[in-house]
């Protein structure tokens, strides 16, 4: 004969259910999660691979403002997964940056080694590479530093627009930051060291620290710029401005670093201005 249970048996039995029933719930709620993010996660690649692959044909037609425009569309679309920003950077960073043609790449490296010894006939050949690829990166890069070396109006307005348009892309933000240093209300202390860019990185410190007073910051900075770049004309320049601004006792007189300064950067080799053809005061310093 079966026994009926007793007060304390049934209790336990009531647990062991709601135990079961509570473990159940808690075990299919996390697998209803992670199915889920395993969902969006194959949803999030295969909106990026489509993305990708019309951007690519886009490319292949030349349409480089399309494009860009269709990977801004798809950020401000319900598709779009905050996840996949980095992966969208780095592709618009590939759309605005290649060249299309030869012809435009080589007038765009005649054109850097053109810049101190020829600045009329390497403005002439970065036109002609605009004429090419309006769009190019590097072509209307080039373009705004043959402005500001000219002291053209122009520059302020269409060097704010460049870095409007490109300022998060991930190798070559501290370039662009770099285009609008001289500018109303640049945001010095956003500024950090970039691996991409050590030299510029170095340089914003230097003048960052002598718009602040800060001369020993720029002096530490100076000493790591000649450390890492013995061969950077603009040393001498600053040397001369930094002794100038502290009222330290000079190792050597000013005015014959600036003469030194002069002299070396109107023979500067040709090697050497591509080496440096990153920093847009190359050469056109005080």
């Amino acid at each position: 004969m079966i026994q009926p249970l007793n007060f304390q048996s049934k209790k336990a039995t009531q647990l062991c259910v709601a135990f079961f029933v509570f473990f159940m719930s808690v075990s299919s709620e996390a697998l209803i999660k992670k199915t889920n993010k395993l969902s969006e996660k194959k949803n999030t690649t295969s909106a990026i691979t489509e993305i990708q692959q019309k951007v690519t044909a886009l490319l292949l037609q030349k349409q480089r403002t399309a494009a860009l425009d269709l990977i801004l569309q798809f950020e401000k679309s319900p598709a779009f997964n905050p996840d996949s920003k980095v992966q969208l950077l780095h592709l618009k960073e590939s759309v605005a940056t290649v060249f299309f043609s030869q012809d435009a790449q080589d007038l765009f490296e005649i054109s850097t080694s053109q810049f101190l010894q020829s600045p009329r006939q390497s403005e002439k050949n970065i036109q002609k590479c605009l004429a090419l690829e309006a769009d190019n990166f590097f072509c209307r890069w080039h373009y705004l530093k043959i402005l500001k070396t000219k002291n053209n109006p122009e520059y302020t307005t269409q060097a704010q627009e460049f870095f409007d348009k490109y300022k998060d892309l991930p190798e070559h933000k501290m370039l662009i930051a770099y285009l609008i240093k001289d500018t109303e209300g640049f945001a010095w202390d956003k500024v950090s060291a970039d691996s991409h860019f050590p030299l510029l990185s170095a340089v914003l410190e230097y003048e960052r620290s002598i718009r602040s007073k800060n001369f020993a910051l720029a002096k530490s900075a100076l000493n790591s710029i000649k450390s890492q770049f013995p061969d950077y004309p603009e040393t001498a320049f600053m040397d001369a401005q930094l002794q100038e601004l502290s009222q330290e006792n000079p190792a050597q007189n000013p005015k014959e670093l600036i003469d030194l300064y002069k002299k070396n950067c109107s023979s500067l080799s040709t090697e050497l201005t591509r080496k440096y053809y990153y920093d847009i005061d190359l050469c056109h310093r005080g």
